[in-house]
């Protein structure tokens, strides 16, 4: 394990990477069924492998990109929901708060 003094090394920060290994999973599954299908079709194995590896390069560049989307979606959708939380509780205040609930900022949480 890692202590809190030493960094990461390179591999360990892209395997932690959001997305990466979703789309990773989804280009290499894709070119190998796109480029096994069109061997099993052709029978040329030169251009079975340039299309294997397009389709690998492409459907991991797309998947990447539209996860990446996503997750910069739901990230705005989270920070206006909180925003319009805390509008909301300054708007109309809050009372009879018992002593026993820890109060949490919302920049903390």
């Amino acid at each position: 394990m890692l202590d809190e003094d030493e960094e990461p090394s390179a591999l360990t920060r892209v395997l932690q990477t959001p997305c990466y290994r979703t789309s990773m999973l989804f280009g290499i599954s894709s070119g190998i069924i796109s480029g096994l299908g069109f061997f099993l079709f052709t029978s040329r194995a030169k251009r079975a492998t340039h299309v294997g590896l397009g389709s690998y390069v492409s459907a991991t560049l797309i998947s990447w990109v539209y996860c990446r989307y996503q997750l910069t979606r739901r990230l705005i959708e989270e920070r206006r929901f909180k925003a319009a939380v805390q509008q909301k509780i300054l708007q109309e205040g809050v009372t009879n708060v018992p002593q026993d609930v820890a109060v949490v900022k919302l920049e903390d949480a």
